[in-house]
């Protein structure tokens, strides 16, 4: 975690860039706050979204930025320096790819379960709202989180898991 400049939604000509503190979720969810301690979050990056994580480089007279690309917004981030830039690039990116195969080993588990005993080698379908279950703690229903994930802290300073709950790096 810690502070990025994001862009305005591309196409606004007014908005400005604005200082945000940004946390990692492993459940692949990259949310940003005004402040560290705020506990609601000013937005949402749903990373299983994503289609692209770039390092745009230099990026509208600023350097050092990363481009987030989602059917919904492009997200630019501009970070302090290449290290950092580096840093949060490998970071959102494994932690992408994480979420999306645990994501779909969960859906390969569902299929098997729904396995039919008897029924020759026919699995059914899994019902939609199973499958919606992992995106929906994605969500904010109501600017409310049901459930709050464990946490990816990121500081370039240290390159391990700690206590299994976050890792920092």
């Amino acid at each position: 975690e810690g502070y990025l400049v994001k862009s305005p939604r591309l196409g606004k000509t007014v908005a400005k860039w604005k200082r945000r503190y940004f946390k990692l979720f492993e459940s692949g969810r990259l949310d940003y706050y005004e402040t560290p301690r705020d506990v609601t979050p000013k937005g949402i990056v749903n990373l299983l979204d994503c289609t692209a994580v770039d390092v745009a480089g230099h990026f509208d007279g600023r350097n050092h930025c990363l481009k987030l690309v989602t059917p919904y917004r492009t997200f630019i981030l501009q970070c302090r320096d290449t290290t950092e830039m580096r840093h949060w690039h490998g970071k959102i990116t494994s932690t992408r790819d994480n979420a999306v195969g645990q994501r779909s080993a969960h859906g390969q588990a569902l299929q098997s379960a729904a396995h039919i005993p008897g029924d020759a080698g026919h699995v059914s379908q899994p019902s939609p709202t199973l499958d919606r279950r992992s995106r929906d703690d994605m969500e904010l229903p109501n600017q409310q989180l049901l459930r709050r994930p464990k946490s990816v802290y990121i500081s370039p300073s240290v390159d391990a898991l700690t206590n299994g709950d976050h890792f920092k790096y």
